[in-house]
């Protein structure tokens, strides 16, 4: 790193690169997670519009691949505008935490949305006896979720092996 570059780790260079930051207003920032701060309260909680908080702590690597170790405290990535918030927002729930601050209403939504094995297991308890697999294609074909997945119809199969759902005949499913 140059002298000149920025390094939002860097404890004295924090504040400047977060208002810098929230100035902009697009972006995400990955920076520890002290919540308590002074630095924290102004350009995270006060200007972000949402916050992920990875399920432990983050590793780094070097240049050229090899391990560089973990960030050594707990980290958050901080969204600033609502497309940046989105892509927070579909990060994988086993990946950490998703915080709303300032967000419209699309992007609560899918945060608050159900995993697809939750959807698919619920709609099979829903039916009586067991059920196509081109039926749950077409139950699934306008959900929220294949918005975002051309590929669902395999998601679906993959969710339904993966324990969703219990194969009783060739194409054939109920609930497990």
């Amino acid at each position: 790193m140059t002298s000149g570059s920025i390094r939002p780790y860097l404890r004295g260079l924090l504040g400047r690169f977060m208002a810098r930051m929230a100035a902009h207003g697009r972006g995400i920032a990955l920076i520890f997670a002290r919540t308590e701060t002074s630095t924290f309260f102004r350009y995270v909680w006060d200007r972000a519009s949402a916050v992920l908080f990875p399920a432990g702590r983050i590793d780094f690597c070097t240049p050229d691949g090899g391990a560089a170790g973990d960030s050594g405290a707990p980290s958050v990535l901080c969204a600033y505008g609502d497309r940046h918030a989105e892509v927070l927002a579909s990060a994988d729930r086993d990946f950490g935490q998703f915080v709303p601050l300032r967000l419209p209403r699309s992007v609560v939504v899918l945060a608050l949305a159900t995993t697809w094995r939750e959807a698919i297991a619920e709609w099979l308890r829903a039916q009586r006896g067991p059920v196509a697999l081109a039926d749950i294609y077409r139950a699934f074909a306008s959900h929220p979720k294949t918005a975002a997945n051309p590929n669902y119809q395999a998601k679906i199969r993959q969710v339904l092996q993966e324990g969703a759902g219990m194969r009783v005949g060739r194409g054939q499913w109920s609930a497990a």
